[in-house]
């Protein structure tokens, strides 16, 4: 679909729906462009063995507030975000998000995200609730800028953490980092042109 079409699962009466419930199955390995745009999803668990989720897919989602990754079957990590171009928004745009438990690692593919809109997760100031499982192995520019939450656990898993991770986060109190495994450093910090 281009910028003008409507989504997969679109419905013109869409604002009449009060809830609409969607359950994705251990087939499904792509969601695509625009597909559950407009949707009054208040919740939704993407399955381990979804590999890509494309732009704008939950675009103006407006109850979503609850989103849950799934550990990978395999170990492997899941695509998200925009496109070559950077025509594009994230997958979660204009959703109200509160709570985000995410159990896997993420390849953003806006490599150097550098505003709060841009983050995978950024913009939101309504997400209260971060966590992040074991499988997470890297957290990417601006992921969680304005976000409402207070505390944050990072496990041993993660090894590297990029710029501005959790910028504009006035209430993050609390950071604790778990232990490595198996010993190994963890990565943080600005890139090297120091921007």
């Amino acid at each position: 679909p281009d910028s003008e079409d409507d989504g997969l699962f679109y419905h013109e009466n869409y604002e009449n729906v009060e809830k609409t419930t969607v359950i994705i199955g251990p087939q499904v390995k792509t969601l695509s462009y625009k597909m559950f745009l407009h949707l009054p999803i208040e919740e939704i668990t993407i399955p381990g063995t979804v590999t890509t989720i494309e732009n704008n897919v939950f675009e103006d989602c407006t109850k979503l507030k609850h989103l849950t990754f799934e550990p990978s079957t395999n170990g492997s990590a899941l695509t998200m975000g925009y496109d070559d171009d950077g025509d594009h928004d994230g997958p979660f745009i204009d959703c109200p998000l509160e709570s985000v438990n995410l159990n896997r690692d993420i390849n953003y593919s806006f490599g150097t995200p550098d505003t709060d809109t841009e983050g995978l997760f950024g913009s939101k100031p309504t997400l209260t609730s971060v966590v992040l499982g074991e499988q997470v192995k890297s957290l990417t520019n601006n992921m969680f800028a304005d976000a409402a939450i207070t505390e944050i656990v990072i496990p041993g898993s993660v090894n590297t953490m990029g710029n501005d991770v959790f910028p504009q986060c006035p209430s993050l109190t609390n950071v604790t980092f778990e232990p490595s495994e198996d010993g190994s450093p963890l990565t943080m910090g600005y890139d090297t042109d120091g921007e």
